[in-house]
């Protein structure tokens, strides 16, 4: 009983490693980011494709977040605090702090 028991913990462990990092790849493989001088396009969906604008005159700051788990993979979430409105989060960025470099410059 003990090895059958270890096994599926094992098993279980090692398709959560696997897993876990190649959704977040997916997901970022079905992911556009598009900066030009008067908007941030953000296509996401490799299926079905959603699309959001945020216009950079109406961006009050830009402030990238991470959580600890976000760190690993470099990644983060990108903050937009709007001159009106409620504050718009683009979650899991990668690359972050080179993204937030380009957004901040534009």
């Amino acid at each position: 009983m003990r090895e059958p028991a270890l096994f599926l913990v094992i098993a279980v462990v090692l398709f959560l490693l696997v897993i876990y990092p190649l959704r977040r790849v997916l997901h970022w493989a079905g992911t556009r980011y598009i900066l030009t001088n008067q908007r941030l396009l953000v296509r996401r969906g490799l299926v079905v494709r959603v699309k959001e604008t945020h216009v950079l005159e109406q961006i009050q700051e830009v402030r990238p977040v991470q959580k600890w788990r976000q760190r690993i993979a470099a990644s983060g979430d990108l903050q937009l605090h709007m001159f009106r409105g409620p504050m718009r989060t683009i979650a899991e960025v990668p690359a972050l702090y080179r993204f937030n470099n380009e957004v901040q410059q534009a």
